[in-house]
């Protein structure tokens, strides 16, 4: 009995899908998806068009004192000069 009942279902499962008449279907209606495509389409550019362009904008300002600059540069100076410079020595033949 189990077996009958599940024999029946199988059967229904195997019937075969028509292609042609599911693709006949959607080829009889293709103005349609032309026609959508380009509304959505032209509803997206008047989006575009019309909606506000938002940017992210990040700025630093670096301002240079010319007292602290000049101190900075003379201490480099004298910090150079104290370096130990190793010079070599030639020696004559």
């Amino acid at each position: 009995m189990k077996e009958e009942l599940y024999d029946d279902i199988f059967e229904d499962k195997e019937e075969q899908i028509d292609f042609k008449a599911s693709l006949f279907k959607y080829i009889i209606r293709w103005p349609w998806f032309v026609a959508s495509v380009i509304v959505c389409m032209a509803c997206a550019w008047i989006y575009l068009k019309q909606s506000t362009p938002a940017y992210n904008i990040n700025a630093s300002i670096l301002i240079k004192d010319e007292k602290k600059a000049a101190a900075r540069e003379m201490y480099l100076l004298i910090s150079i000069q104290r370096l130990p410079v190793c010079v070599p020595k030639y020696s004559e033949y």
